[in-house]
């Protein structure tokens, strides 16, 4: 894995005397991730990308990568995991089967073929 260390990036403080967030504007890294890694990351997603793309993307990824990095840096050794916050558990209600009274009027209505109560539609696989 590539070390992070000394490199740059967009970041956002808290300026205490004002009390908000200004943006800092930090000029990019240098690409961390190759041209080959790029392109590589783009076949995967099955992304054409002209020259200029690769280079504003592998910069963009690489400072995706820093971010990761910060992230990793944080201490997490008395944390619980978390995979949710709001305490909600399985919001959800069982299907019930309802009949529709209208149903046979809107199997008349459509223009394709009827066969045992369902329309008929062509195959896709």
């Amino acid at each position: 894995m590539p070390s992070f260390v000394g490199t740059y990036a967009p970041a956002f403080v808290r300026d205490d005397k004002v009390e908000n967030l200004k943006a800092i504007l930090i000029l990019p890294p240098m690409s961390i991730l190759s041209d080959k890694d790029v392109l590589h990351i783009a076949k995967l997603a099955k992304l054409r990308l002209s020259d200029e793309e690769v280079k504003k993307f592998g910069t963009q990824l690489s400072g995706v990568l820093e971010y990761f990095e910060q992230l990793s840096e944080v201490d997490t050794d008395n944390t619980e995991p978390t995979s949710q916050v709001t305490g909600l558990e399985n919001v959800t209600r069982e299907d019930e089967v309802e009949l529709c009274e209208i149903e046979d009027q809107l199997l008349e209505c459509s223009p394709r073929k009827v066969q045992n109560h369902s329309v008929k539609v062509p195959k896709m696989m």
